[in-house]
Formats: C-alpha cells, sequence, structure tokens
C-alpha cells in the first residue's frame, strides 16, 4: 500500500491490480523492405563502394557495389530488419553462419559467396555480380519449348543439390531467384532465407507469418499477393505443404518448389489454384493440381509424372533427393523406346483434378483426371465456412459502427479461413489413409470424421454467434477464432485411442447429438463473453448432460461451468465444479481435456485462491495426463504459465521467471510475433516489477506492446491491457507522466471499443487514480477510484473480488489524504467483501486487513488494531511474498510497543516481531531499503 501521507498505509504493498480478463520487387521499392534505409551512390559500405541499388527484398536490399581492393563489381545484399537486444545477435549470427556456410560452397550452378560481415549492425554478403536475365524474366521473353526449358531447370536443379549436399536448405526456391547469365550459365541465387539442415525449424515463419500474409491478401490477386516473399520464410505460391503446415522444411521442400516452377515453365501457370491464401493453401494440401486450359500436348508425359512426384503432399512420397529427380527428368524414353510406369503410391490417385500416372507412350500424352476419391472435403466445409458467409459476417462488424470492428474482422476472418484450411487437409488425410493408400483402418477412419465432424460444428456455434456481434464480442473474435481446436488433433493416434464409444441406442445417440450442439452453443458464447446468456443456457443443460452419463460431454460442460463460476468471482464453487470436471474427464480417458482442466485449477487454486501446494498438487496432475497424450506443446507451455503464476502468488519469484522462461521459449519457437509471446512477455514484466527490475520489465512490456499491435492492431482492447502493464511498470519507475500516457491511451482505446460500462474503463480509471495518487493529487485520484468503483458495483454487484480491490483503493487514496475515518469505512466494506468471497486465507485477507490495521494505527487505536494483525499472523500454510507479513509483523510491533500498557512480555514480542520484519524485507533488500533502514531505527531505539 502507498500513499504520499506518512500513515502507515504509505509504505509498503500495492494490491496487484485488477483486470478485466506475398509481385515481384521493382527497383524503386529498394530500401523499402528489411528495415534498411536506401543507401545513395559513393556511400562506402566497409570495403565496398555502392554504384546503385538492384532491388530490395524481403530480407533487405542488393546494391551494385565495387570492390576496390580485388578490383571488380559486386552484387552486395545487406539483411537488416532485424530484432533488438540478444534476439537480434542471435539472428545475425545465424545469417552469418549460413552466408559462410554459402562462401564455403563452390557450384557452377550456385552464385559464388565472396565475403560476409556485419556493418552497422547488418549483416552484409558480397556475392558475384551477374550480367543477365532471372529465371521469370527469360521465360517472358517468348514462348519456349521444353527442349528448351529442361537442360535450363536441370542447371539450376543441380546447383540445389549442392546446396543440399552441403547440409543446406534453399526454402524460397523460384524463378526469381535464378539467374543466366549472359555467359548461358545457370546460377541459383539468394541462399538468405537458407536454414542449416537439421536446425531448429522456427514454426513462426511458417505458420504464424503465412497467417500474417493471409491476412493482407485477402481480397487481392494471386500474381500480386501470393508470389512475394514478405516476412514469409518462402513464397507461399511455391511452398510445400510441410511449410504451410508449420512443419520443418527440409531438401523435399526445395524439390516440391522445383517442381512447381518446372511446371510453370512448361504449362503457362503453377499447379496448384487459389486466389487467396486460403484457397491456395486447400489446393496445396489437398494436393489439388489443376491442368491450365488449352495445355494438353504442351509438355511430355513423362515429364509431367515426374513432376507429379515431386508434388506429393507427403514429402516422403516424393524423390528421396534432388539428384534422383534429375535423373529423372534426365532420361526421355522415347530416346530409350520403350514404356514405362512411374509408381505413385496406391492406384496413382491423388485425388479430384490432379494427374493419373499411367502407362506413357514416347510421344507427349494428356493428363488424365484421377476418380474422384476423398473429394468431398472442400463442400463439406464449404457448408458452414464459405466466402458468402465471411462476407455476411463482415457486414454485420461493420455495422457495429465500432472503427476497429473491419480491421479486426479481417485478423478473424484470417483464423477462420486457416482452421478451415487445416480441416480440409485432415479430412482429405483421413479418407486417403484408408480409401487411397489403406494404411488405416475403417474403424479409425472412423473417429478421425467423427472427430472432425465435432469440429465443424464448433466451427458453425462460433460463427452463429459472431453472427450478431456487440462491442464484446468484436474485442474477443480473433481470440475466439484462435482458440478453435487444431484439426491435426484429429489425427493424433494416442488421443483417438482414448475415445469413449458413442451409445449404441439410436435415441441415445440422438440425445447426444443434441447436447453437444448446446455445449457448443454455450462455449462460443462463454469465449465471446456472453456470459449471462451462456449461465442462462447452461444451468438447465448441466443435468440434462449429467444424466446422460457419457463422461466426455459432463467434463466439457462441467468445465465451462467451472470457468463462468471463476469470472464471476465465486473461485471455491469453481474449484469445487473443476474438481467434478477432471474427475469426468478422467473417467472419460480423455487425456487431453483432463491435462487442460487441471491446468486450469493450478491457475485457479494456486493463483487466484493462493494455495501454493494444492496448486503444484494439479500441476503435476496436467503433466501426468500430458505423458499419457504423448505430449502438447502449446499445453505444456500454457501449464508453465500456470506455474509461474503459482509461485508469484507465493512469492518465490525466482521460480516464477523459471516457469515463465520455458512457456516463453515455446511460443518463441513456434510464434514469435503472436499475442500468446506477448502475454508471456506480461507475465515476466510483471514478475520483473515486484522484484524492483524495472528496466527489465518496461523493456518487456513494451516488446508485448508490439507484438499485441501487429496481432491485433492498434485500437483494440488487448491492446489496451499491455498498455495497462506498461503504464503499471513506468508508475513503478517513478515515471509518472510517461504512465499516465499509456493508461489514458488505453482508457481511450476501451471507452472506444467497449463503452463506459465495462470492467476494462473501471480498470483503467483505477491505474490512473494510482498514479495520480502517487503525484500526490488526491482530489483527481478520489474522484477517478470513485467513478471506477461506480462501473464495478453497476456491471459485478456485490459482493465480487474485483469490487472489493476497487473498494481498497479509494481507501488507501482517502488514507493518504488524512481522511482517516472514511478511509475505515471502505476498507472494512473491502475487508468482509473478500472474506465473502476468497475466503479466510487469501492474500487479499492480508492487504485489507493490514490495511485496516495502519489506518486503526494512525488514529492511535492500537488496541482495535491488532487482533486484525493478530488474524494475518494465524493463517496456516499462508504462501505469500515474505516482504507482505514483514509488513504486518511492523505493525503489530509498534501497536504492541505504542499501547502505553504494554507489558514486559508484549515489548520482548514486539522486538522479535520486528528482527523477523527485518528478516523478511533483507529477502528483497534493493527493493526494500527504506523499510529495513525504519526497522533498524526503530529497534535501535527500543532495544
Amino acid at each position: 500500500m502507498d500513499s504520499t501521507g506518512d500513515s502507515w498505509a504509505k509504505t509498503q504493498h500495492d494490491l496487484p491490480t485488477t483486470d478485466a480478463g506475398l509481385g515481384q520487387t521493382r527497383p524503386d521499392d529498394a530500401g523499402r523492405d528489411g528495415g534498411l534505409p536506401l543507401i545513395s551512390r559513393g556511400h562506402a559500405l566497409g570495403r565496398y563502394l555502392v554504384i546503385e541499388p538492384l532491388g530490395a527484398g524481403a530480407m533487405g536490399v542488393v546494391y551494385r557495389a565495387f570492390d576496390p581492393d580485388l578490383d571488380r563489381s559486386v552484387a552486395l545484399k545487406l539483411v537488416g530488419g532485424l530484432h533488438e537486444g540478444s534476439e537480434g545477435d542471435d539472428e545475425r549470427a545465424r545469417l552469418l553462419r549460413e552466408a559462410q556456410a554459402m562462401a564455403r560452397l563452390s557450384h557452377p550452378n550456385v552464385i559464388p559467396v565472396f565475403d560476409v560481415g556485419i556493418l552497422d549492425d547488418a549483416v552484409f554478403v558480397a556475392m558475384e555480380l551477374v550480367d543477365g536475365l532471372t529465371l521469370r524474366a527469360w521465360m517472358a521473353e517468348r514462348p519456349r519449348e521444353p527442349a528448351e526449358i529442361l537442360p535450363v531447370f536441370l542447371d539450376a536443379g543441380r546447383g540445389l543439390a549442392a546446396a543440399h549436399d552441403a547440409g543446406l536448405v534453399h526454402r524460397d526456391f523460384k524463378p526469381d531467384n535464378v539467374m543466366i547469365g549472359h555467359d548461358g550459365r545457370v546460377r541459383v541465387l539468394d541462399f538468405g532465407l537458407a536454414r542449416a539442415t537439421g536446425a531448429e525449424p522456427t514454426r513462426s515463419a511458417e505458420v504464424d507469418e503465412i497467417r500474417s500474409s493471409r491476412r493482407g491478401s485477402v481480397g487481392t490477386s494471386l500474381d500480386r499477393s501470393m508470389t512475394a516473399a514478405g516476412a514469409v520464410m518462402g513464397t507461399p505460391a511455391y511452398m510445400a505443404p510441410e511449410q504451410l503446415m508449420g512443419e520443418p522444411a527440409g531438401a523435399a521442400a526445395d524439390q516440391f518448389a522445383f517442381c512447381i516452377a518446372l511446371f510453370e515453365a512448361l504449362l503457362g501457370a503453377r499447379p496448384f489454384s487459389g486466389t487467396t491464401m486460403a484457397t491456395l493453401s486447400m489446393s496445396v494440401l489437398q494436393g489439388k493440381i489443376t491442368m491450365p486450359p488449352g495445355s494438353r500436348g504442351r509438355a511430355p508425359g513423362w515429364v509431367l509424372a515426374v513432376l507429379q512426384r515431386g508434388l506429393q503432399v507427403d514429402a516422403a512420397e516424393r524423390f528421396p533427393s534432388m539428384h534422383e529427380l534429375l535423373e529423372a527428368l534426365s532420361h526421355d524414353p522415347a530416346r530409350r523406346r520403350r514404356r514405362w510406369w512411374i509408381g505413385l503410391g496406391a492406384a496413382g490417385v491423388l485425388g479430384a483434378g490432379t494427374l493419373l500416372g499411367a502407362a506413357m507412350t514416347p510421344e507427349p500424352e494428356p493428363v488424365l483426371e484421377a476418380p474422384a476419391l476423398c473429394t468431398g472435403a472442400e463442400a463439406a466445409m464449404t457448408e458452414s465456412w464459405s466466402p458468402a458467409r465471411a462476407d455476411e459476417l463482415g457486414e454485420a462488424f461493420a455495422a457495429t459502427g465500432l472503427a476497429h470492428a473491419p480491421p479486426t474482422w479481417t485478423r478473424t476472418r484470417a483464423e477462420l479461413d486457416a482452421f478451415a484450411a487445416a480441416w480440409v487437409a485432415e479430412h482429405t488425410a483421413a479418407c486417403r489413409a484408408t480409401r487411397v493408400t489403406g494404411e488405416q483402418s475403417t474403424e479409425r477412419l472412423d473417429l478421425r470424421m467423427a472427430c472432425l465432424d465435432r469440429q465443424r460444428q464448433q466451427l458453425g456455434a462460433l460463427l452463429d454467434e459472431l453472427a450478431t456481434p456487440d462491442p464484446e464480442v468484436v474485442a474477443r473474435a480473433i481470440d475466439a477464432a484462435r482458440r478453435l481446436p487444431r484439426p491435426e488433433r484429429c489425427g493424433e493416434l494416442e488421443a483417438l485411442h482414448t475415445v469413449t464409444p458413442e451409445p449404441e441406442a439410436p435415441e441415445l445417440r440422438e440425445r447426444l447429438a443434441e447436447l453437444r450442439r448446446e455445449v457448443d452453443r454455450v462455449r462460443s458464447q462463454v469465449v465471446l463473453g456472453h456470459l449471462i446468456e451462456a449461465r442462462r443456457r447452461l444451468d438447465p443443460l448441466l443435468p440434462r448432460v449429467e444424466g446422460l452419463d457419457f463422461p466426455p460431454l459432463s467434463a466439457e460442460v462441467l468445465d465451462l461451468a467451472a470457468d463462468l463460476e471463476a469470472d464471476t468471482g465465486d473461485l471455491e464453487v469453481a474449484r469445487r465444479i473443476g474438481e467434478r470436471a477432471y474427475v469426468a474427464a478422467t473417467a472419460a480417458g480423455d487425456a487431453r481435456l483432463a491435462a487442460s482442466i487441471a491446468r486450469g485449477q493450478a491457475f485457479l487454486v494456486g493463483n487466484q485462491l493462493v494455495h501454493g501446494e494444492d496448486g503444484r498438487h494439479w500441476v503435476a496432475l496436467s503433466r501426468a495426463s500430458l505423458r499419457r497424450l504423448g505430449g502438447d506443446g502449446e499445453l505444456e507451455a500454457r501449464l508453465a504459465s500456470a506455474e509461474g503464476a503459482i509461485e508469484v502468488a507465493a512469492g518465490h519469484y525466482a521460480e516464477a521467471l523459471r516457469a515463465h522462461a520455458r512457456a516463453r521459449e515455446h511460443w518463441q519457437a513456434r510464434a514469435p510475433s503472436g499475442p500468446d509471446l506477448a502475454a508471456v512477455l506480461d507475465d515476466i514484466g510483471a514478475v520483473h516489477v515486484v522484484r524492483g527490475e524495472l528496466d527489465e520489465a518496461i523493456a518487456l512490456h513494451r516488446e508485448s506492446l508490439r507484438l499485441k499491435e501487429l496481432s491485433y492492431g492498434p485500437d483494440h482492447p488487448q491492446v489496451a491491457a499491455s498498455l495497462r502493464e506498461l503504464g503499471s511498470a513506468l508508475s513503478h519507475a517513478e515515471r509518472y507522466d510517461e504512465a499516465l500516457e499509456q493508461f489514458e491511451r488505453g482508457l481511450a482505446i476501451d471507452r472506444a471499443t467497449r463503452g463506459e460500462h465495462n470492467r476494462s474503463v473501471a480498470v483503467a480509471l483505477d491505474d490512473i487514480g494510482r498514479v495520480l495518487r502517487r503525484q500526490g493529487k488526491l482530489g483527481e485520484a478520489i474522484e477517478h477510484h470513485r467513478r471506477a468503483l461506480a462501473i464495478w458495483e453497476a456491471v459485478l454487484g456485490d459482493p465480487h473480488p474485483d469490487l472489493a480491490v476497487s473498494l481498497l483503493n479509494v481507501g488507501y487514496t482517502l488514507v493518504a489524504a488524512e481522511r482517516f475515518e472514511d478511509a475505515l469505512v471502505e476498507l472494512r466494506r473491502a475487508l468482509a467483501m473478500f472474506e465473502a468471497t476468497v475466503g479466510p486465507s487469501h492474500p487479499y485477507i492480508v492487504y485489507a486487513s493490514n490495511s485496516v490495521a495502519s489506518t486503526l494505527i494512525d488514529l492511535g487505536r492500537y488496541d482495535e488494531a491488532r487482533p486484525h494483525l493478530e488474524r494475518v499472523l494465524a493463517i496456516e500454510g499462508l504462501e505469500v511474498d515474505p516482504t507482505l507479513i514483514a509488513e504486518t509483523r511492523f505493525m503489530l510491533a509498534h501497536a504492541l510497543w505504542a499501547d502505553g500498557g504494554a507489558s514486559a512480555p508484549e515489548r520482548s514480542r514486539a522486538r522479535e516481531l520486528a528482527r523477523e520484519a527485518l528478516a523478511g524485507y533483507r529477502t528483497q533488500a534493493e527493493r526494500w531499503g527504506p523499510q529495513i533502514e525504519q526497522i533498524e531505527a526503530w529497534l535501535a531505539e527500543h532495544g
């Protein structure tokens, strides 16, 4: 508690705040990408003299430059736009290693690298300056025959093969990255996206940045958006399925891109159609090859059959390496005067519109369409999600009149597109595994299809709720779309083995299907913030579900009920319902659901209710379920965050940082520009605040804010939440004007997006009030807290722990204004409300009891203060910051001694309490120096 006066309430602890909840680049584009300014002619970059810019790419700018030491012109590429700090250092080190590996590679079909290094924090690569055309420009010069095209691609393929042999993967092979010199030699260039074979894949560069690209490509042409590299590690129009799905991209991905480019050169169009990122992804992930109109006879059938193998969805079904692919392309069967077959997997079937491997004659053969097996996924998805449905929802969002609604819908639509593409791919893969390749039983196919059907139903329920958006729906829409289940989970063998068989009786199956639809609707209402309506539906639904005696659905509905109770403030009820949910999930054998429920219980019990040991027990249960599941990186990361929260509540800040670091490591590897990482950074920043490490905290909160703005847009409520975190850190650093700037911006966003009477607005008003109090502007501070309190009372009702927190804020400010009697009224009301909502042993009881006692001490009413302090010290098993109890002990020491009738034993106890308080503060001596000095002086005086 703090204030500006000399009262006991000033010294020590602030209550934790309450929170609601791809086009080529033109030469004149040089310098606009990669975060690098355009460099003028004659400027020196190290020993190189810049002559002119040649172009810009996703990672930097390329210049024609002169090397005076060796008297030659070079192509000088500068790679910028790197992160600051240690992360940027790591990026520079990786780029240097890759360029150095390329410098060691010598092959006639790979552009030579002469020199690498660092210039002003940018990595530079000096390469051979090729006088000639890109392969794309060469293809566009005039129509070319296969006999002219194949030798050029064979040379380019040899360059790729040489790089693969050296342990490098290009990751962005396309006609723009191949040069044909006027000397006729073909060179592959721009290995700037290469990654050493076996290096840890960065899922973000594949999944999250592709999503980012997809968000920017809605409604744009494929030529403009799908062939630009942008922030994506590769070019989407040439990406292999594993890149689109976020899997590690090896040499087989280069093979896939090579086959797309050769197909395009021969037939005039790429094999996979799609005018947006979502439709292109669906085509690629289904292996749906489209023959361009009028292309019959333009390419030899045997070449197309070779390409078909290189374009297999499963990388294992492609050629073992580029060498085998080049070998196949080098042997024209017409020259060997025989027929041959190219094996293409079971029956050679890829799907509707794909190539059919067949006996090929020496003459060009037409490419036939395969039988229509496993082709219904896209049509099934269209029943729920289609461009027309997306347009309807977009109009509904726009009709809200909220300025941030249209950009929010664009991001939400991108997430829904991504889900739909993944669902179609998984549906097709499940079908093919049984109907085409025969590697999967019919029973497992049924399980996978049932899982996918439920996921599509959950999508439909969410879309129905999105159709009537209000401010809260708009605020939560992006996250709700992100929370849809991942379709690939329906292919996980371990998870399918735990599925409880459905009832055999038709009437029970019908009841189960109906109840699932209702549960899915309630879930969508909860995630979109329609809590009153959700409770209205859930109360009669719960006994109906439990009466069916089907544990998997009982676990789902109980988990939803626990979430609702926790949100409305009844944490003990939420705990009891959560326990029942876990038992039901365990009975159902659903390891993933059990792990998720246990994680939620760990946070509720260990952080919100501050029962540390019980919380850690739930962590162990969640981890055990994850082991049965075979692991789940996302759930493990969220569990690590829960662990961190438990240790924060217990005052174990070093342990909290270690747990949060594990979560951070996961999200940095999987989604380094996403909101999940932003949330973890805010968690870590908050720990640094309580440790007094304010520079670290401010830097983390600024990075979180940047990521939130990227993920949601600058005017989204999630951005306001990060502004509050940053403002809090700045306030603790006594940078009050800067803190107010962040809080005021966040308040403006909350008001514009959610209206005046909303929890987030109340939180922001309380935040501003605290800063004003610290600045000594007590009248303004009281006004802000009173306005916040009115909103809390209107939104939550009485009692609620968040309302009690707001009452404490009012009380603290009244104490600072020396209005002690008025303060006591609010502080006692807060204490009673905490007792009614969080129980008698919660840290909130400590805050409120200390506050009441400190105010009574200020009034000289020591005998009334002592019972409140004794009560705190009598709480068993309390795990909190030791400095909070140190505050209690020293206040009690003061009260015992100051009471004129204190006996010798009482005075002896007072000295012992002071020494214990001193030891507690010394655990964080760097933060609590003034308190340590105060107690030392008191002991010296009362020794």
